[in-house]
């Protein structure tokens, strides 16, 4: 009984997380209305506008990095460059550069026509937002992103193909089960609220207090699963907090600072 209530706890703060991501970003959106916020919001509106992937993808990788290395100073070891490597070409590449064409693809197809309802309807927006954010969690999600993660973070931790996938294994419907806990609320106010452009931007600032949270739950696991920590997952829908399955060595080699 004891050990179901520890279960539940994670699952409860990252419910609550995600409560305050939204919060997070409307409270990021109000400072950006300041003469200061607004200049900073025009130079980098200028830059969506004329390297809108490159923006989005170095962004995401920026502060996917930044999003690891706050989590990494609740651990004991030394900054591990490694993990911080993957965590950059992971926001790069999924993040910033394949959700840019993602996110265009929903919110050029899903529209009024699909949902078969006219623009006048006052319920439409919320429809809408609702068919991108069902489509992007329980589509993109479990069969792209957590994928392509283990596959990309098990090359760069040094696992072989067998044991990334014995951990995708172990771990997949608890991975995908907290995302959607955290991330459905949050990707509802992304397609309802959040302009296109803006969108990679906003789901980022939210992943760094996903990884936040991430942090405080393995802080309170036994010693032994701790000792089996190994990645903090950021995509971006999604930063995953992972442990490698028992048996599983965490990585060949280390590269440490």
């Amino acid at each position: 009984e004891e050990r179901e209530k520890e279960q539940i706890k994670p699952d409860a703060l990252v419910a609550k997380g995600a409560g305050a991501a939204a919060t997070a970003g409307a409270a990021a959106a109000a400072a950006l209305s300041s003469d200061t916020g607004a200049n900073i919001m025009l130079v980098y509106s200028d830059l969506l506008s004329t390297y809108p992937i490159l923006t989005k993808a170095g962004t995401a990788a920026f502060l996917a990095v930044a999003g690891d290395a706050i989590a990494q100073t609740a651990l004991p070891e030394a900054y591990d460059v490694a993990r911080g490597a993957a965590f950059f070409i992971f926001g790069y590449v999924y993040t910033g550069a394949l959700q840019h064409f993602w996110f265009e693809f929903l919110n050029e197809n899903i529209n009024y026509s699909l949902i078969s309802m006219e623009p006048s309807s006052p319920i439409g927006p919320v429809i809408i937002s609702l068919y991108k954010m069902f489509a992007n969690q329980f589509l993109m999600v479990p069969l792209v992103y957590v994928p392509l993660f283990f596959a990309l973070t098990g090359v760069l931790q040094g696992l072989t193909p067998h044991e990334s996938f014995l951990r995708a294994k172990d771990l997949y419907v608890r991975l995908v089960t907290r995302n959607w806990i955290f991330w459905l609320p949050i990707q509802f106010v992304q397609f309802y609220f959040v302009h296109p452009d803006w969108q990679i931007l906003y789901v980022c600032v939210a992943g760094i207090i996903w990884t936040a949270i991430l942090s405080v739950i393995g802080g309170g696991v036994k010693k032994k699963e701790v000792e089996n920590l190994s990645i903090l997952l950021s995509e971006g829908p999604d930063e995953i907090h992972v442990d490698l399955a028992e048996g599983v060595p965490p990585r060949r080699s280390s590269s440490r600072m």
